[in-house]
């Protein structure tokens, strides 16, 4: 459930879309897995050092939908506020998702 507003449930996206580069993937997305999990099994990985929401190397730029950090501690509120997140800790929440990366 969303801490925003009480009973309304996060919408779950079917696909995410990744953008890195000139490709553009749209992969399967299972619920509860994060950004960096879908992009491994689509085979273009975000880069990532620690999966713990502490160093920055796997920020995203979220280019629509919403997504929720569980942990962050690399960004500040100005760039989370421009659409970045951690792609590490980070788990869609709209029915749609693109992000951009690398």
């Amino acid at each position: 459930m969303s801490s925003t507003a009480p009973g309304l449930v996060d919408e779950i996206p079917h696909t995410v879309k990744l953008r890195s580069g000139h490709r553009r993937i749209e992969q399967p997305y299972y619920a509860g897995e994060t950004l960096v999990d879908t992009s491994c099994r689509a085979g273009v990985p975000i880069p990532t050092n620690c999966r713990a929401g502490l160093c920055g190397t796997c920020v995203v730029q979220v280019l629509k939908g919403k997504v929720r950090m569980r942990r962050n501690l690399a960004l500040d509120e100005a760039q989370v506020a421009a659409g970045f997140a951690l792609g590490c800790q980070s788990t869609p929440i709209s029915a749609e998702c693109e992000i951009r990366y690398g």
